[in-house]
This record gives C-alpha cells, sequence and structure tokens, in this order.
C-alpha cells in the first residue's frame, strides 16, 4: 500500500493514492524532516523529475526552522519500508494551491484538497466536504491517522501556528479507504503550481483511527544526545481516565507516548517506590517492556498522573527528530504542555506523597501543571499530613535546575521562606518540584485544578 499526499488544482491535488513507484533506500519509521538547508532529495525522498523540487527559505513555515520545500509542477516522495506499518499518523505542513472543482480521481485509495471556497473536501469513493470556512491562503497543518488494519483513515487539521492541536474534519465517523490495503509504503506531496510544504513527519500509531479522539496534539522530540531530559506530559484528557487502566503505561496514554519513540528508547517514570522507575521500548518498537528496574511496578499497574514527573532517555545519541501524536477527546482536557487548560476547571486529581516507611527517603518528584501559588497549592495539610520543617522544592521552567527551597510551619499551617515568613511566591505552570516529607506513611492528595 502507497499512501500519496499532495495539494494543488485541476488534476494536482491532495490525494492518498495507490502510485506505481519504486526508490532504492526506505526509512523506517517515526521520521522527520523539516527540509533545513543541508536537504537534498535523494534516498529515502525521490522526485519525478518534472519540475521543480528544492529547500528554499522563501517557503519556511514559522517555527519550523529556516528552510522549507519549494515544490513546482513536481512530486516529491518519501519511502517507507514497507510490509512493515500499519497505523500510522503523517503530518504535513503546506500552502496548497486551492481547487475550483473536484479533480478526477481512480486507482486511489482515499484524496482531500482545499477547494477555492474554503471547504475541505474528502473521497473515499465520492467527494464529501468535511470542513469549511478555511482560508485560502497560508500555510495550512494537515495529520492523516491511516488504520490499514481497518481500511480507515482520520483527517486532521489546523490554520494555527506550527505545533498548535489539530482538529477532526470527519466528525461523523472514520473515513474509508476506496481500495482495501496493508501497509504504509510511502507519502507523496504534489503540486503543478509553486507550492510550499514544511515539518513532514510520519510515526507508527498505537490506536485505531476510529479512536482517535476530536483533537491531536502534537509533542517533538529533538534531536539530543542528553540523558534522561525532562518530559513534560503533552495531553491529559477525559480519555486517559477511563477505564481505570487507560492512564496507565501500558494504556491509552503510553501508547501515545509510545508514537513518537523508536526502540531502546527508555521513559522514567517517578513511583511510590520512592525512585524513579525506567520502561524500555521493546524490540519491535511497539510496546514498553516489562518493568525492566527491580523498584517498578508492572506497566499496567503504573499510573501517570498530569503532576508525575518523568524523563525521556532516548537510544541515540546523537537521536534523530521524531515526533509524537495524541489524540484525546477535547472534553475534560487537564494538562496541554503542561498547563491546565480552561475546560479542566474543578477536574480533581488524586496523587501520592510518599513517606519513609520501608527504608525510604520520603521524596516525591512532581511537574506541577498548572499555575498556582505556594500558599494555595494542595500540597498541604490536612491530605498530606505534613511534619514540621518538611520541605518543598520548587524550578521555575525556564532554569529548571534552580530549587528554591521551602518549610513547613506545623504551628502556622503553612509554608514558609526562609527569610521566616509566610511563603507568597508563584509556581508556574509546568514547575518541577520536590516534596519531602519525614512522616513514615504514605499520604494522598487530592489536587484540584
Amino acid at each position: 500500500m502507497k499512501l500519496r499526499m499532495a495539494f494543488g488544482v485541476a488534476g494536482v491535488f491532495g490525494v492518498l493514492a495507490l502510485v506505481a513507484m519504486s526508490v532504492q533506500a526506505a526509512t523506517s519509521l517515526p521520521y522527520a524532516q523539516g527540509f533545513e538547508s543541508g536537504f537534498a532529495m535523494g534516498d529515502p525522498w525521490t522526485t519525478n523529475g518534472g519540475g521543480t523540487s528544492a529547500s528554499s527559505a522563501a517557503a519556511v513555515l514559522t517555527g519550523a526552522g529556516t528552510q522549507g520545500l519549494l515544490l513546482s509542477n513536481d512530486t516529491a516522495t518519501l519511502d517507507i519500508i514497507n510490509s512493515s506499518y500499519t497505523n500510522t499518523w503523517i503530518q504535513v505542513y503546506a500552502r496548497p494551491v486551492v481547487g475550483s472543482s473536484d479533480p478526477a480521481v481512480s486507482g486511489v485509495s482515499g484524496a482531500f484538497y482545499l477547494t477555492s471556497g474554503g471547504g475541505l473536501r474528502a473521497y473515499t469513493g465520492a467527494w464529501v466536504t468535511v470542513a469549511s470556512g478555511l482560508a485560502t491562503t497560508g500555510y495550512k497543518g494537515f495529520i492523516v491517522h491511516a488504520d490499514y488494519a481497518n481500511d480507515t483513515w482520520d483527517l486532521y487539521y489546523t490554520e494555527g501556528p506550527y505545533k498548535t492541536n489539530m482538529t477532526l474534519a470527519n466528525t461523523t465517523g472514520p473515513l474509508l479507504f476506496t481500495s482495501m490495503a496493508g501497509t504504509i509504503d510511502n507519502v507523496s506531496v504534489a503540486s503543478g503550481d509553486a507550492a510550499h510544504v514544511d515539518a513532514v513527519a510520519v510515526s507508527p500509531g498505537k490506536t485505531s483511527a476510529g479512536e482517535s479522539g476530536d483533537k491531536v496534539g502534537v509533542y517533538e522530540h529533538p534531536s539530543t544526545s542528553t540523558a534522561q531530559a525532562d518530559f513534560t506530559l503533552p495531553v491529559y484528557a477525559s480519555r486517559y481516565t477511563s477505564p481505570a487502566g487507560a492512564k496507565s503505561v501500558s494504556g491509552a496514554l503510553g501508547n501515545d507516548i509510545l508514537s513518537g519513540l523508536v526502540t531502546g528508547d527508555r521513559l522514567y517514570v517517578w513511583t511510590t517506590n520512592d525512585a524513579f522507575s525506567y520502561y524500555d521500548v521493546n524490540a519491535s518498537g511497539a510496546l514498553f517492556a516489562p518493568a525492566q528496574s527491580p523498584t517498578a511496578p508492572a506497566v499496567g499497574s503504573m499510573f501517570i498522573y498530569s503532576n508525575t514527573r518523568m524523563m525521556l532517555d532516548p537510544t541515540n545519541s546523537p537521536r534523530r527528530q521524531t515526533f509524537g501524536f495524541y489524540a484525546y477527546s477535547n472534553a475534560t482536557v487537564y494538562a496541554l504542555n503542561g498547563q491546565i487548560q480552561p475546560s479542566a476547571a474543578g477536574a480533581t486529581e488524586a496523587f501520592t506523597l510518599n513517606g519513609t516507611s520501608g527504608g525510604r527517603t520520603g521524596y516525591t518528584a512532581l511537574n506541577w501543571p498548572d499555575a498556582d501559588t505556594i500558599a494555595s497549592c494542595d500540597i498541604k495539610d490536612p491530605d498530606a499530613d505534613l511534619s514540621n520543617n518538611d520541605r518543598l522544592f520548587v524550578s521555575a521552567p525556564a532554569t529548571p535546575n534552580a530549587f528554591t527551597e521551602y518549610w513547613w510551619n506545623n504551628t502556622a499551617g503553612l509554608w514558609y521562606g526562609f527569610n521566616g515568613q509566610p511563603a507568597s511566591a508563584s509556581i508556574q505552570a509546568g514547575s518541577k518540584m520536590w516534596v519531602h516529607r519525614q512522616g513514615a506513611s504514605d499520604e494522598g492528595v487530592t489536587v484540584t485544578h
């Protein structure tokens, strides 16, 4: 199965197509390409040679580097190792050339294009309008979730800035392939008139297209050789809370994290065992392996909350850039890039603060999801069962390794600064925190967003 994406008018249009194409070298997934100055056509990319396809500063998408792909009367194709990926997320940002009428389509598994009236039209054997009111100029973001097991696909779009969350276009149900397919083989972008393309990313998916939700958040895993870099939960939503195991490492939330990772990547999660436990992406890149470290809870019982502290240790050094795709329901979004959303007002979460029983040290690592103050945050009595001189350490996102220390005044029932006064400082959304309790027992704390 070959997946082709293109943009344009009068026979040059956005299309998921069966195409006869042969290129010498294919890429594994996940894959990302920004068409920067070092980019040149060649394996795993090829063109049909009919026009122009070149990296150009004039084609850049703001926020996605300094260069984009200028494409005119040509087709650029990314070849992917076939017979391997049956569920994929495909992201493309482009300035499409609009079409004035439905193009003729044959031998394709699906298609979409932008009309001159701002309609987004999809082809599943017949043309249907899946969104309207789009601007006919400027960059657009598109994500296709292609589910080859069920021969369906979902189409998302945005007109916002780079990495803005995308909205599902086909709200009445998944779109059908027009012919049965097994796996993805390539992604192509084509245009007759001059078009600009940038930020192509393809990642394996772990959730079927029919379960995608009505929004997609995109999380970027930058190229880095830094081990154990902090990883902020991109999306936390109602989709991850039902059933109860959905928010576990092996549940819906863990599966979405997997969409941007590669075999050998390691996810560290702070646990009630008073330590970071780690989980590895297995040899097939499809699942987190069973608990690897001696203290790690089983994957099905390791729950991730919006304030759970996590770190990501990439296997590659340096690691190539990849993207993770997080499908979620627009209802009750708790945290997005570490920040609580307005729709989550009044939402509550229960988590555990560690004690010192069993020889543990009583430390709990947190990533505070919403803007707050030291005085009003939910780490306080009676729930936290704090003792005099327990400690709270807080760092701002801009200076993650510089912590301010506070101590608990049991008489006043307040956190104090070392100036001897009650603490009144702000906590920024996404701040790293540590709590050090002297009490022996673990304590459950409810956080109200």
